[in-house]
């Protein structure tokens, strides 16, 4: 198909999609999405939930999407479990707990190292209200906790990822 001139098409793909796809069975899909539309970029998801892409295989996926002259980066949803289920919706991350916060870093290190661009998806949030939330949150109303909260953790995100690939 050929792209069109003032419009450029990207996809996000899923780790629920990668996770144990063949090269050929990649390759078929991409055929049978550009025979109705082109695709110029995707993000290739690396976690989410519980499935982790191993990095032979997303170096697989990438190779796939490449020869296929399309543009490709990664992309995280930051959800799962860590430990005991947390008081939150979409099992998503608790900033308060160490853990958690060490395996999103995790996380974000190894897609640095995959990739030279990605991107969170909107899961990148918080709606934990265990002890430790309740704690650190104090005086302060949950928004005015949450955005503080995420703005810390978001530059610590952001040195992590740097520390591993500067680009």
């Amino acid at each position: 198909m050929e792209s069109y001139q003032h419009f450029s098409l990207a996809a996000y793909v899923f780790a629920y999609y990668l996770d144990g796809k063949t090269e050929a069975q990649i390759q078929r899909d991409i055929d049978a999405f550009r025979s109705a539309a082109p695709l110029n970029k995707v993000y290739l998801e690396t976690h989410r939930a519980l499935v982790d892409i191993s990095d032979k295989q997303m170096e697989m996926a990438k190779l796939v999407f490449a020869r296929n002259g399309i543009e490709v980066s990664g992309g995280i949803t930051t959800t799962g479990l860590v430990g005991e289920r947390k008081p939150a919706i979409f099992d998503c991350y608790c900033y308060s707990d160490e853990a958690h916060r060490a395996a999103v870093l995790d996380i974000v290190r190894r897609t640095a190292r995959l990739f030279d661009e990605f991107i969170l998806d909107d899961y990148y949030f918080t709606s934990c209200r265990c002890e430790k939330c309740i704690e650190q949150k104090g005086e302060r109303s949950w928004a005015e906790f949450r955005l503080e909260q995420m703005e810390e953790f978001s530059h610590r995100l952001v040195e992590a990822a740097r520390e591993v690939n500067p680009k």
